[in-house]
């Protein structure tokens, strides 16, 4: 089950209808809401975890949802299905830093300490290989 796509557990049916079109073009990070937590994948494509065969080369996009500003928080699937790195119910905000065209920062607070609860970066060569 892919995990960053769950809303109190259920799958989102339609994604599969475009995740190949991530993959196939390289994206790197999905960012989504509506579920009122916070959420970080690992790379994942059609369900499994993937690595990149070589440093800064593509693996697969990470999934974060960034939905914990909202009015009210969504319950966490529990146990923590596997290939959620980071997932936590606090309000909260992020920011995301552009380090260079090869490099980003995203770091995920919360919202009444400014606390950093948890950050990742992502690293690709550029130009891109097809």
């Amino acid at each position: 089950m892919l995990p960053s796509l769950l809303c109190a557990g259920i799958l989102d049916p339609n994604f599969a209808q475009f995740e190949a079109l991530l993959f196939n073009n390289q994206v790197d990070l999905v960012l989504t809401g509506h579920v009122h937590n916070a959420q970080v994948t690992c790379p994942i494509y059609q369900n499994a975890c993937v690595s990149a065969s070589q440093p800064g080369g593509y693996d697969a996009p990470i999934h974060a949802v960034i939905g914990n500003a909202g009015q009210t928080l969504t319950p966490l699937v529990t146990p923590t299905p596997a290939g959620i790195d980071f997932q936590d119910a606090y309000f909260g905000y992020s920011t995301l830093h552009i380090n260079s065209a090869t490099s980003l920062t995203m770091n995920l607070f919360e919202d009444d300490t400014n606390a950093l609860r948890y950050s990742f970066n992502i690293t690709r060569n550029y130009p891109r290989s097809a």
